[in-house]
């Protein structure tokens, strides 16, 4: 028996509460996993908008580890996006099962 199968089967023999539970936390596994990848796409789209600006200024943008994006920013972002698809899983999670 594979590795998956064996997986599907100990779910199957789960009671429906544990079953909930898990499917719980897939949900909000995978709403956290959206928010981040937003996150990730709204830096690269401030960062694109931030190296235009700079460009049409004739400025030098300052680079932090190949982003030019301050390292608080950085983490910010990724936080805001983490918090942000936790929230709006416990949010969704409430509106199509609550």
């Amino acid at each position: 028996m594979g590795v998956v199968q064996s997986i599907f089967s100990s779910i199957r023999q789960c009671g429906p509460k544990m079953r909930n539970r898990l499917k719980h936390a897939v949900y909000l596994t995978t709403a956290t996993f959206l928010g981040l990848v937003l996150s990730f796409i709204a830096h690269a789209l401030i960062e694109i908008a931030y190296l235009r600006w700079v460009e049409s200024q004739g400025l030098v943008a300052p680079f932090y580890g190949g982003c030019t994006l301050t390292p608080p920013v950085q983490i910010g972002l990724w936080v805001a996006g983490a918090v942000g698809g936790y929230l709006f899983g416990r949010w969704g999670w409430r509106m199509v099962y609550g």
